[in-house]
């Protein structure tokens, strides 16, 4: 049986022969090849092993017709169905296995985006900033907002955007919506652009997300914290 360690010790009843998989995927090709015809043999992975896994190598190096896959939920398919969101057209793929720069150009025109992380390049904290949109609609998802940054370290939340209800601006506040998250490490109000880009920046470390939900950019508060950042041990 071939997999990673951190796989095999997920089981323990095995009393086959086991074989570690590691950096060396040449040495298993080896390994496969030799005892082709020879032995029973099987390769244990979490996930789709061909979702960015180790099938498609093995199945390139060695010949597909010698594999039968078995494929499990990966953690990019359960991470979009924990969000509720379709990814068939989202853009996904591994920091661990295409240059960052690649992935930023094609993050850039998507609307949709699934990453694979890496020792390197990983999410790290994720500091959110969130400014709801109208105060009906804030109104109708206040419930919503008890687990929607949950896990965040930080989450502050902006003034509601009036739009076109400045007339319902006694209905809800900024302040009741924050009231409600739960799950995040510290929660805060603030009133501007700049404020907020001097608390992220602040609470930023080096490798955190920081995310910006904005409908209408919130007095350009991405490049006022870029700003910030850009001025700051974090940068």
């Amino acid at each position: 049986v071939f997999g990673s360690d951190a796989v095999l010790r997920l089981l323990p009843e095995l009393t086959g022969e086991r074989v570690r998989i590691g950096a060396d995927l040449p040495e298993v090709v080896g390994r496969l090849r030799a005892s082709l015809g020879r032995k029973r043999m099987a390769i244990v992975a979490t996930g789709d092993p061909l979702f960015y896994g180790t099938a498609r190598y093995l199945c390139e190096k060695v010949g597909a017709e010698h594999f039968d896959v078995l494929p499990h939920v990966s953690s990019m398919q359960l991470a979009f169905a924990r969000i509720k969101e379709s990814w068939e057209e989202a853009y996904l793929t591994d920091l661990a296995a295409r240059p960052l720069d690649d992935a930023l150009d094609k993050i850039r025109t998507a609307e949709t985006v699934g990453l694979f992380t890496s020792e390197r390049f990983h999410p790290g904290r994720v500091l959110a900033l969130f400014v709801p949109h109208t105060f009906s609609r804030t109104l109708a998802l206040l419930d919503g907002y008890v687990r929607a940054f949950e896990g965040c370290e930080l989450a502050l939340i902006g003034p509601i955007e009036a739009a076109r209800e400045r007339n319902q601006a006694h209905t809800v506040s900024a302040e009741q919506v924050a009231g409600r998250i739960q799950g995040v490490a510290e929660v805060g109000v603030v009133d501007s652009a700049r404020s907020a880009a001097y608390r992220l920046a602040a609470a930023a470390r080096p490798g955190d997300a920081i995310v910006c939900m904005s409908v209408g950019g919130f007095d350009d508060v991405v490049g006022k914290t870029l700003e910030v950042l850009e001025r700051s041990p974090v940068a």
